[in-house]
């Protein structure tokens, strides 16, 4: 008789190309996830875009 395929997992995946199998279940994996401020938008600006600079032969000297 022939086996039911398993659901593969991202960890299952790594785990056989790193040549070694873990005694992982996909049931204990828990998405480790915390909020930052790293993209926090600054107070002071406007939320307008900058305007486009002019083109290389018609700046002003």
């Amino acid at each position: 008789m022939t086996q039911a395929p398993k659901n593969l997992s991202l960890a299952h995946i790594h785990d056989v190309y790193n040549s070694g199998v873990s005694k992982r279940e996909p049931s204990q994996a828990k998405p480790n996830y915390k909020t930052t401020q790293r993209f926090a938008r600054d107070a002071g600006h406007p939320g307008i875009a900058p305007t486009r600079p002019l083109p290389p032969g018609t700046r002003r000297g």
